[in-house]
């Protein structure tokens, strides 16, 4: 299942892909759900497929996905895929400034939680710059002020059980600006993210009156 933001916020469906937002006018989400529902059959129990396999394998696919997108469009939306007990959700941004709004990181938990989400990755093109060990942080400017800022792709992931995996992979570009792949990851350790994309998925399975409360505040945001 996919489900993604238009108009009219988010909608979903079995049968048919719905027409949800692309990262770029001109482009969409590469329709991959089928292989994830293969990798990631949600008939398999938490021994045959433990929560940091399934989370490994989430970020790949998020990865491939947005290499593809880059490629063909030259940037990317901020996009959330979601692992469920009915497959794959992906939802994806109108526009990139829309993950500048403050209601924008509560929209992609209440998301989560109505899907009763197990696995979560968030994909993001970012500038930022990557301190040395040892270098302290206090005195620096913010990345938006740094002239040695460089692009990235982030892609912070989650899991039910307090499972976290992050990657941020460099932007290449060639002298005229168009993407030509992404460089070796920043080493990251498996820790959760803080402050904005905190928590993206609860501390405990949602249960169904959460995931009801979940689906009446997305209304109520107009995102269903």
């Amino acid at each position: 299942m996919v489900a993604g933001r238009s108009s009219k916020g988010v909608s979903s469906a079995n049968a048919e892909k719905p027409k949800s937002p692309s990262l770029h006018p001109k482009g969409s989400w590469p329709n991959k759900e089928a292989t994830m529902k293969n990798e990631l059959s949600p008939e398999q129990s938490s021994a045959a497929a433990p929560r940091r396999e399934q989370l490994d394998a989430l970020l790949s696919h998020a990865q491939a996905c947005a290499q593809v997108v880059l490629r063909e469009h030259g940037q990317l939306f901020p996009t959330l895929c979601a692992l469920h007990v009915e497959g794959l959700g992906v939802y994806i941004a109108n526009t990139p400034d829309e993950a500048e709004d403050d209601s924008y990181p509560e929209d992609l938990r209440l998301i989560c939680s109505a899907l009763g989400a197990t696995v979560a990755v968030l994909v993001l093109e970012v500038w930022a710059r990557v301190v040395e060990r040892g270098e302290p942080l206090g005195l620096q400017p913010r990345p938006s002020l740094c002239s040695d800022r460089k692009e990235y792709l982030s892609l912070i992931g989650t899991a039910l059980g307090g499972i976290h995996a992050n990657r941020l992979l460099p932007i290449l570009r060639n002298r005229s600006g168009r993407f030509s792949g992404l460089d070796t990851a920043v080493s990251l350790a498996p820790k959760p993210v803080v402050a904005r994309y905190a928590s993206l998925l609860p501390q405990t399975p949602p249960t169904a009156e959460d995931r009801d409360i979940a689906r009446r505040l997305l209304a109520c945001r107009g995102l269903v």
